[in-house]
């Protein structure tokens, strides 16, 4: 079984004034068959299972985790426990609770990775503001695959080669 869903998002300001944040968000993944242990950034170049390291506790709102996206700042990200690390790609993901497929979501550009409340995974886009009459796009995939992680990186990096970290 394999399934490969490709996005692209168009973004448009209708307007006279430039606005300067975006915090448009493609709700993530909130499906029970999928394990809320198995839960897959990446960190340091491998796959991280949640918890990962230094797991922060204290923020806005609890539980869950964000970790932003390299060069974003971290007030502009959903106001969840901010974990120090930023991720290496842009995959987030889950493997079902049998181990045998994966489920994994990638933007680019993308502001951040976060795991909410309960089963609910986000990659959110980043736009980074519009100015009037301005167009920005936007790149997605949803990845649904056998749980095999070189597989996964290989159709990752085949599909966003202009990602500098895998």
């Amino acid at each position: 079984m394999e399934t490969n869903i490709s996005e692209s998002i168009s973004a448009r300001l209708v307007s006279d004034k430039p606005i300067k944040k975006t915090p448009y968000q493609v709700k993530g993944v909130f499906m029970k068959q999928f394990s809320d242990e198995k839960i897959v950034p990446f960190l340091d170049g491998k796959l991280s299972l949640m918890p990962t390291k230094d797991w922060e506790t204290k923020a806005r709102y609890t539980p869950g985790q964000v970790w932003a996206a390299p060069g974003v700042k971290g007030e502009d990200v959903n106001p969840r426990p901010l974990n120090p690390h930023s991720p290496s790609n842009a995959l987030i993901g889950c493997f079902s609770k049998d181990g045998k497929v994966l489920l994994a979501a990638a933007f680019d550009p993308y502001q951040e990775l976060f795991q909410g409340v309960i089963h609910c995974l986000h990659n959110d886009f980043r736009l980074g503001g519009l100015n009037p009459g301005e167009t920005k796009k936007v790149h997605g995939k949803l990845y649904v695959l056998p749980a095999h992680i070189p597989t996964l990186l290989s159709r990752y990096r085949q599909d966003f080669p202009d990602h500098s970290q895998h």
